[in-house]
Order: structure tokens, then sequence, then C-alpha cells
């Protein structure tokens, strides 16, 4: 047996709509209880219609994982020589504070990190770093709690896509390892996080053996997360670009299509990517990102529907399979393994 066992709801909110899923799990075995997808006006109060979401899908429980996505929020590797304890969370703060943008103080930022085998060899230490405002962090508190949830971790939508491609796709064979969260709600705010060991998935299914480079993209409408990974341990790159699905068709089409090429070219000088395996795409506005991808990328290119791959028995309410790709981040917030 695996972990936690009950149902975990999952919140991830965009500009235009909240999505939201809850998972059942007893220890290995899981099953869909509900999901769903709530458009949201502009200056509608999204607390009010997260908590009216929540009632209409009979969610059965307020523990409630949350995404959080920002062009500020940064997630990058690091690699140190063996150093000790105290050492190394002076390095890592320092990696922090070098890659905090727009000139915030390090006393507004939230920091967590997660430890995994360096690619360096046994003589290395490494593992992933993040960074985002604590406003962003304390906002997205605010909103779950004013809908009558409880939250218990906030994470990266970036890595939450990461988790469920690996959690569902990428592997059938079984690791303790996963990647990195935020702090949860109960952990020091803007603190480095003092549990460095690697957090087991109830239902991540991981191998050391798929080794194909994968880029994921998941188009909402106002933004867009961009993650390239070679596996559950080795991550390349996580953005988070400042346009979504809107541009495309519009004059800014050329924008984001240049931001996606930038992110790749920052991958391959930073991290010796040499070419992409396949590319799969998620997210409310998959379908129109499917040729304009096409035209800027030779590897091969696949919408990606998460839902299909996501367990249901005859106690499973009635999906509309159709939701998938909107519910990608949903779901990888739902896999995540509460502290």
């Amino acid at each position: 047996m695996l972990g936690f066992s009950g149902s975990l709801l999952s919140v991830d909110v965009g500009s235009s709509a909240l999505k939201l899923v809850e998972l059942e799990r007893a220890g290995p075995h899981l099953r869909l209880r509900s999901c769903g997808v709530k458009g949201i006006r502009p200056g509608e109060d999204r607390a009010e219609a997260l908590r009216q979401m929540v009632a209409e899908r009979g969610v059965t429980t307020s523990q409630a994982v949350l995404g959080l996505a920002s062009p500020e929020l940064i997630v990058k590797t690091f690699e140190f020589p063996p150093i000790p304890r105290k050492e190394l969370l002076s390095a890592i703060r320092l990696e922090a504070e070098q890659a905090i943008l727009n000139g915030h103080p390090m006393s507004e930022m939230m920091v967590d990190w997660h430890a995994f085998p360096a690619n360096g060899g046994p003589n290395r230490m490494g593992g992933l770093l993040a960074v985002v405002p604590k406003s962003a962090v304390a906002a997205r508190l605010q909103l779950a709690q004013s809908a009558g949830l409880k939250p218990v971790v906030v994470d990266v939508e970036g890595l939450a896509l990461w988790n469920a491609y690996w959690a569902l796709v990428g592997s059938r064979d079984p690791s303790t390892r996963a990647p990195a969260r935020l702090a949860s709600p109960n952990e020091t705010a803007g603190g480095i996080a003092q549990d460095s060991a690697p957090r087991a998935l109830p239902v991540g299914l991981h191998t050391e053996s798929g080794r194909d480079t994968v880029l994921l993209v998941n188009v909402g409408a106002a933004t867009t997360n961009l993650v390239i990974a070679k596996g559950p341990d080795d991550l390349l790159l996580v953005r988070d670009l400042r346009l979504g699905g809107g541009a495309i068709g519009t004059a800014h089409e050329a924008e984001w299509l240049s931001e996606i090429r930038d992110s790749l070219a920052y991958a391959r000088s930073k991290t010796g990517l040499r070419a992409l395996d396949a590319v799969y795409v998620s997210g409310g506005f998959a379908a129109q990102a499917i040729d304009p991808l096409q035209s800027a990328m030779e590897a091969p290119i696949t919408p990606w529907n998460p839902l299909e791959q996501l367990a249901r028995d005859e106690r499973t309410p009635n999906v509309d399979l159709a939701l998938g790709p909107l519910l990608a981040v949903a779901i990888g917030l739902a896999l995540r393994q509460p502290s």
C-alpha cells in the first residue's frame, strides 16, 4: 500500500475557467470520483463560483491541492558537489536569489526544493528549486479557503503537468520518486523546506528506462505551461508563458511561437537539449495549437487527453471525455501526496 488513502480534490484556476478533479484512492488503487470545468466571467467572484461548483459536483472532501502558474514563478534544477546540509541550505538560497525576476526582494518570495540524484554521477547532488512571490501563494490560499476548502498543497502547475504525464503515459513501473512541489500551507512561507527526501506519489508510476525527451504544452486562454523532461528525475525546463491560446489566430500568434522557440533555445544552451522525441499538447486551446506548433517544430505532435487514461468503474459519474485536455493540470494536482 502506498501513502494516502481517501479522496483529494484538485483546483486549477484559469483566467476564464475553474477546473477541478476529485480522485479517490486506497493505496495504489485510483478512481475518478468527479471532475468538471466552469467558465468564469470577468469580475465574477471566483470563490463563490468555486463554492457553487464544488456543491454541484457532489465533491466529498474539502482537502484540496491548488495549482499556481505565473511568469514570475521560477523552477530550475541545481547540482552541487556533496556538501553538509547547512551549506546545502545556503547554496540553495543563493540559487534562489539569483533566479528571482523583476527585482523582488528575497523576503517577498517563497522557496521550496526537492532533492534527487544528480545527472553528474554519484559524486554530485542535485534537485529542483521553485521560487514564487508569497503574494501569489497567499491569493490562491485565500480563494480556496473562502470557498470552504482546506488547502493541503500548493503546487507548480508545470510540475503537476509533468506529474500527470509520467503517472499516466510515461511509465508503468513503480518508483518512489516524485517531482517537487511548493510548500504546504502549514510550512513556513518563504523558508527553505527542511525535508529533502523524495516524496512518494500514491499512484505515480515512473521508470528509469523511459528516456525520450518530451515537450508538454498546456495551452490555456491567457497562459501556456511548458515542460521539457527526459524522465521523472531529469527535468530540463519548466516555464509559464505570458501568452496563451487567445493569441492563436491573432497578431500575437507569432510572438507566442517565438516564446516557445526561445524556451527551446534556452534549454539547448543550458541543458544540452538536442532534439525532442515527442510533443504532447493539452489545455482548452489544444486543438487550435496543433497546426501552429507543427509549423514550428519537427517532433511528432500528439493531442493529449489524460481522462482517457484514468480508470473508471460503475460508481464513476458520467464523464464528458471531451473535457480531458482541459483537466491535464488538475489531474496532475490530484495525484499529489499530502505531507
